[in-house]
């Protein structure tokens, strides 16, 4: 009974050993679609044919295929960067919070460039890629109104 009223109490360990698990797991996923978000399956080509450009993504190509692969991604990667915003704890030091909300805004930001960088233009339409990306903030920022 006692280890269950660990896990409500504010200060305790159980809770915060959670916390610290979350951030780990989400570092991770935000690192691996990160990743594959850059140097997407089947890489880029090397070379500029008649049917493909040099530095594109080879799987862009195949439209249907390489749109649900970024919309997976992509989502999981937004995902993920929201867990990190939300988990971080809060702190006396309000400056250290921007600058990681800025941070993370600022990766996100390097993901979309990189990615329309490396995308075929008749693969992604921006717009679409675009909500894929800001869906996720727009629900925590909704949800944190709401709830706090």
């Amino acid at each position: 009974m006692a280890e269950n009223l660990q896990i409500v109490q504010p200060n305790g360990d159980l809770l915060r050993e959670s916390r610290d698990a979350m951030l780990v797991v989400a570092t991770l996923i935000a690192t691996v679609t990160f990743q594959a978000g850059v140097n997407p399956p089947g890489g880029v080509w090397q070379e500029s044919t008649k049917t493909h450009e040099a530095g594109k993504s080879i799987m862009g190509y195949d439209k249907n295929g390489y749109r649900l692969f970024l919309f997976g991604n992509t989502l999981g990667f937004s995902i993920a960067c929201n867990i990190i915003i939300y988990l971080i704890p809060n702190t006396p030091l309000r400056n250290l919070k921007v600058m990681v909300y800025i941070a993370i805004f600022s990766l996100t930001f390097t993901y979309g460039v990189s990615v329309a960088a490396i995308t075929p233009e008749t693969s992604v339409n921006l717009s679409l890629f675009l909500i894929f990306i800001g869906v996720p903030y727009l629900i925590t920022y909704v949800l944190e109104r709401y709830y706090n």
